[in-house]
């Protein structure tokens, strides 16, 4: 077609003039555009039917895992008293009245050079990690110092050490053998002697101002040694190779008592401790829940991985919020309707065979979470079993790492 000289050319016939291909195309029917248009409104039916919800419920699976690894190392480590790493930087303030930012803080860490010939004497920090220091730097002239941290190095001993105001004193995983050179810390309220080779609980008489010690991880055979430490109130002895709970009976103060990964039979010992919190017992040879009226503060108990059969000996707990019987020999739940305070509840891995042993855990209002898995009444059930669960106890919002949904 000619179009008269000046007229303005619509895009459409440029492009057709320029492109003559173009012309071969030509506007499709009203039907055609129809098909495609169901086929594209199929697709995204499809698409938001089946594949959307698959993808929303693998996330959602593999994150529950994830949290649910996250849970269960957290909850193993810290029933047995292992402690995370701590980030220097986030040490609280060391009186009611001195905010951190006013603390002086000097830090080596990574294999740095070490010379604390420059460092201001007036340091109230110091931080020497993974240095592989053989031999315990001379901090005496420090005389301000409250906090030091030789965590992660190759010392072997510590030496007579004269730090009138050091409070906090970190020699976590270290090569030391023995606890001396102490005697002059009368201020020391933090001891930290975790993952090293000690073999004796010695060397603390002198002081008498210590609030939290620290031994996981050595080779202590019995608990001795705190007879001037009454004002203790936190004592980790994880991962040792204690037979017996004794000798602790004077320490009144105690709110968290973490005796696990030993080789303990009998639950006692502790009777005295009227303001302990929490109590960790986990991976010890205990066939029998006892002794434990007496503690009427108790919110945490560990004992899993253990021989128990029954629940027999936590009626009088009724303070108890956390309740950890995971890997044990249960096939019966009795007696825990009177722990009305009750949130988490670990079951899993024991001999429960059917969801009707479960109808006393409805009558725990507080209830919310609950690990089951790995009992009979789930592996032999495994397609109604969560329906089942959740239905006899409508408290749950958690079961097995998995939120029950409404």
């Amino acid at each position: 077609m000619r179009i008269p000289k000046g007229v303005k050319v619509p895009l459409l016939l440029r492009l057709r003039s320029r492109f003559p291909l173009l012309n071969s195309f030509n506007k499709p029917s009203i039907g055609t555009v129809a098909v495609v248009g169901v086929v594209i409104l199929t697709s995204l039916g499809l698409y938001e039917v089946i594949v959307q919800p698959k993808l929303n419920e693998d996330y959602y699976k593999q994150s529950q895992k994830e949290k649910r690894a996250l849970l269960h190392g957290t909850r193993e480590d810290f029933s047995q008293g292992l402690r995370p790493w701590s980030d220097p930087k986030s040490w609280k303030k060391m009186s009611e009245n001195e905010e951190k930012k006013d603390v002086q803080y000097i830090e080596f860490e990574l294999n740095e050079p070490v010379n604390l010939n420059e460092v201001d004497e007036g340091e109230e920090m110091i931080e020497l990690i993974n240095n592989r220091l053989k031999v315990f730097p001379d901090v005496s002239r420090f005389h301000s110092l409250k906090y030091l941290s030789l965590r992660q190095n190759l010392l072997v001993e510590i030496p007579e050490l004269d730090i009138p105001n050091l409070e906090t004193l970190d020699l976590y995983d270290n090569q030391i053998t023995a606890i001396k050179g102490l005697d002059k810390l009368t201020k020391l309220r933090v001891l930290d002697l975790s993952q090293n080779r000690i073999i004796k609980i010695e060397g603390l008489q002198n002081l008498v101002n210590l609030e939290e010690l620290f031994l996981t991880y050595n080779k202590i055979k019995q608990i001795e040694g705190l007879e001037n430490n009454i004002k203790l109130t936190q004592l980790e002895l994880g991962c040792n190779r204690i037979s017996k709970i004794e000798n602790i009976s004077h320490l009144t103060c105690m709110k968290k008592l973490h005796l696990g990964k030993n080789k303990i039979k009998v639950m006692e010992g502790f009777e005295t401790m009227t303001q302990l919190e929490i109590l960790g017992l986990a991976a010890n040879r205990i066939t029998k829940i006892e002794n434990l009226t007496t503690l009427t503060n108790l919110q945490e108990l560990h004992i899993s991985e253990q021989g128990i059969e029954s629940l027999d000996g936590l009626e009088n707990v009724t303070s108890i919020e956390l309740l950890d019987l995971s890997k044990n020999m249960i096939s019966k739940i009795s007696n825990i309707e009177l722990l009305t305070n009750l949130t988490d509840l670990y079951l899993n891995d024991n001999k429960i065979e059917d969801v009707q042993s479960l109808n006393n855990l409805g009558k725990l209002k507080k209830l919310e979470t609950l690990y089951l898995e790995r009992n009979p009444v789930q592996t032999n059930d495994p397609a109604n079993y969560r329906r089942k669960v959740i239905l006899s106890i409508p408290s749950l919002s958690q079961l097995d790492a998995t939120a029950c949904r409404v």
